[in-house]
């Protein structure tokens, strides 16, 4: 208690020492589970603390307050909430000590070497599954994906060394380099169906030109869309605007030209060469933002009696 009570003296607000006017109670837990998944996210080496019943005015002087001794009584549970609600585990305490003769309340956040934490699951609509803060400075923020990441990713490295950690292509060896065919564009569905709707308005234009008949456009009809006849009595201005229509029209075909008949599956090897397990690791595919890449943001639709289902 002793030492509690030298550090509650002492300490100023900071990255790892937060201090609070009041208590939680039973109105504040959301803001208590935000508060402590925050200092244990904080980039402080040790121990963090959480004391309740003191603030600062504006000349940074201290202004205690007394807690009421029924908030140490386990009503609310705030060790039990930290456990209900917040991954990984963290060892946390929360007892009273005498600052100036009057009873404040110290949280103590155990060392945090798990981060990041988390919310478990949710609490209310502005505390949900996956929220995490870090605190900087004395302030809360809320965490993005970019932060997290950043955090698992140096998570990963103190786990597992690199050297460990071979990935790559499979064959006899573990491969690095993979080539792929490309696909040629040329025959997508709607460049196909572009093709031949711009041979047939050449043609017609021809005809138009030189005041020849319209037979010519009639066997170039034939030839390319065979007995089917659904541009014969169209006009320019309406072949004109089936053309501009023509990608939309043939999306799906497109999606499963690209996506199933040329698509080449990767499969990627993983090798462990040290002696500790990867567990809650993630793999990131990085590549290049290239206008020759087509990547899928969801399976290409199947054809099925004349229609994509």
């Amino acid at each position: 208690m002793n030492r509690l009570s030298k550090i509650v003296r002492s300490a100023m607000p900071g990255t790892g020492m937060q201090f609070c006017k009041t208590a939680y109670g039973a109105d504040g837990i959301r803001r208590f589970l935000r508060d402590v998944i925050s200092l244990a996210n904080a980039s402080v080496s040790g121990n963090r603390y959480i004391v309740t019943g003191v603030e600062f005015d504006e000349k940074g002087q201290k202004r205690v307050q007394q807690i009421d001794r029924d908030d140490f009584a386990g009503n609310p549970p705030y060790q039990a909430l930290v456990a209900d609600f917040i991954e990984p585990p963290v060892r946390i305490t929360y007892q009273h000590v005498s600052l100036e003769g009057k009873r404040v309340g110290v949280y103590e956040i155990g060392d945090c070497r798990d981060r990041p934490y988390m919310m478990r699951i949710d609490h209310s609509e502005r505390l949900r599954r996956g929220d995490a803060y870090i605190r900087m400075n004395e302030t809360a923020v809320k965490m993005g994906r970019r932060q997290l990441q950043e955090l698992f990713a140096k998570k990963f490295r103190e786990a597992v060394p690199a050297d460990n950690i071979e990935i790559g292509f499979p064959g006899e060896i573990i491969h690095k380099d993979l080539r792929i065919e490309t696909s040629d564009l040329s025959q997508l569905p709607s460049t196909l169906a572009s093709a031949k709707l711009m041979q047939l308005m050449e043609i017609r234009e021809k005809v138009k030109d030189s005041g020849a008949t319209t037979v010519m456009a009639r066997l170039t009809h034939a030839r390319l869309f065979g007995s089917d006849s659904p541009y014969e009595d169209r006009n320019s201005d309406e072949l004109a605007a089936e053309m501009s229509q023509i990608q939309h029209k043939h999306e799906n075909e497109d999606r499963h030209y690209l996506f199933e008949e040329k698509v080449r599956n990767l499969q990627l090897v993983i090798l462990n060469q040290g002696e500790d397990p990867i567990e809650d690791a993630a793999l990131t595919l990085v590549m290049p933002n290239h206008d020759a890449f087509y990547v899928a943001n969801q399976l290409p639709k199947r054809p099925k009696d004349d229609a994509f289902v």
